[in-house]
């Protein structure tokens, strides 16, 4: 399990990230950039995602894989 200061290391704000909404289900993803750092609150660690994603747990959260820049 990522600790919150693991996170906010790895993962600085504007870090595009890939949100899954339903449990279980790795089809169905939201993009979006971290807006905040990680916290902790009631025990169990957030963060908060821009482009209306709001506030959700690390747990559903990984990075977005980097697309490479295409070769003219």
């Amino acid at each position: 399990m990522t600790t919150v200061a693991d996170f906010n290391r790895k993962h600085p704000v504007g870090t595009l990230v890939r949100y899954y909404p339903v449990p279980g289900d790795r089809k169905i993803f939201i993009e979006a950039r971290t807006r905040a750092p990680a916290h902790i609150s009631n025990g169990r660690a957030y963060v908060r995602l821009a482009a209306g994603a709001g506030t959700q747990p690390l747990d559903k959260i990984e990075p977005a894989p980097v697309t490479p820049e295409p070769v003219f």
